[in-house]
């Protein structure tokens, strides 16, 4: 039989001390899920000193993971021979006048100006044709009256 009595019992001696559990304490638990789950709220709140790191150890960290990691040996650009700064320097200017070549052939051709140059160059012909429709019956006479008459060059 449970030599406690009632749970206030369990309570104030899981509160004392949650980690050393006597025998009639372990039975009892077992049959009361209620103090059961007091005593792992209990154990949850018990604080523990937590450890500190040493003087210097977050300062150093770096250096320590880059100790560890494999060497990688990269030459300094003054010792890249001068061979691959001249094939680097031809393959550029290969580029570029490629580029500037194409640029130039892919342009539009220019317009030229040719010596017959209508009376009205920057009329097109339908505006012309517009004006001649909105013209009343006496200036459309008058105007085919002047078509009709011979010009002196």
């Amino acid at each position: 039989m449970n030599s406690f009595v009632d749970c206030t019992q369990a309570l104030s001696a899981i509160e004392a001390d949650p980690l050393n559990i006597t025998p009639e304490l372990h039975s009892h638990l077992r049959q009361c899920p209620a103090c059961n789950e007091a005593r792992v709220w209990y154990l949850a709140q018990e604080d523990y000193p937590t450890t500190t790191a040493p003087e210097g150890y977050f300062d150093q960290l770096h250096d320590r993971i880059l100790r560890k990691l494999p060497a990688k040996k990269i030459a300094p650009l003054h010792q890249i021979p001068l061979a691959f700064w001249l094939a680097a320097a031809v393959l550029l200017l290969a580029v570029g006048t490629g580029g500037f070549i194409a640029g130039r052939v892919n342009r539009p051709p220019t317009l030229e100006a040719y010596a017959d140059i209508p009376e009205a160059p920057f009329l097109d012909e339908d505006e012309a044709l517009i004006q001649i429709q909105n013209l009343n019956p006496e200036e459309l006479k008058a105007l085919l009256k002047h078509l009709e008459t011979p010009h002196q060059p």
